[in-house]
């Protein structure tokens, strides 16, 4: 918006980033990985609380890596609280849970998202304890997506490619996958969803050893449905 400071960020060779990063209120960044690619291993990555866009310009050669372990506690890559865009690109976070764990590559808490493309896959080995695993979770706020591919797997346990609680959604376009080798999957679940529509989206859902679902509903409101592929797979 006109009130925030504009800065665009474009990358010219692969960095790490070794502690957390928070993008104000009255900030508005944009990050152009422009073909290279960002490392870490660090909890809560970066917080958002102004206008963070993520893109690529590089023909989504550009790639942001988060590996390690997480010990109990709830953790996540992008800690949104206020508007998220991702455009091109790619997320990949491959850690490890060492015990009870709550993970989300992108959490987003009364903030807005918006995702017009790029991929996000997040990949969660739990070793001991319980493991929540959503790659992307929207707790309150809004929710566009037009396209991109969003992939949660895990060893165990539930996960969800995209968690909805109490969001007002838009989803014209995308693909979902979610896997989980013990426990069960969900491509999508909504929970007090007043209102959305979700339309020409592809979701491949697969338990090994549980049970798969395209989508999981509760307590949803006026919710519209239209060209809504699943495909499902449990053993």
């Amino acid at each position: 918006t006109a009130d925030k400071t504009a800065t665009l960020i474009v990358m010219k060779k692969e960095i790490e980033i070794k502690s957390p990063l928070v993008i104000q209120k009255n900030e508005n960044i944009t990050l152009d990985l422009n073909g290279c690619t960002v490392r870490t291993d660090i909890s809560n990555t970066i917080t958002n609380e102004g206008a963070f866009t993520l893109q690529d310009t590089a023909f989504n050669y550009g790639k942001i890596s988060v590996s390690g372990q997480k010990a109990d506690g709830q953790s996540c890559f992008i800690n949104n609280k206020g508007s998220l865009t991702l455009t091109r690109g790619a997320v990949a976070i491959n850690i490890t849970a060492t015990d009870a764990v709550g993970f989300a590559g992108v959490s987003s808490l009364n903030g807005t998202v918006n995702v017009q493309g790029g991929e996000l896959n997040v990949n969660v080995d739990r070793t001991t304890g319980k493991t929540y695993v959503e790659a992307m979770l929207v707790n309150g706020g809004s929710l566009k997506m037009s396209s991109g591919w969003i992939s949660a797997k895990t060893t165990t346990d539930p996960v969800s490619s995209i968690y909805l609680y109490g969001v007002q959604s838009e989803v014209t376009g995308g693909l979902l996958n979610v896997s989980a080798v013990e426990g069960d999957c969900y491509g999508m679940t909504l929970v007090n969803t007043p209102s959305g529509h979700i339309a020409g989206v592809q979701v491949t859902a697969e338990a090994q050893n549980g049970d798969a679902y395209g989508m999981h509903m509760s307590k949803t409101g006026n919710l519209t449905l239209d060209q809504f592929h699943i495909k499902v797979k449990s053993d």
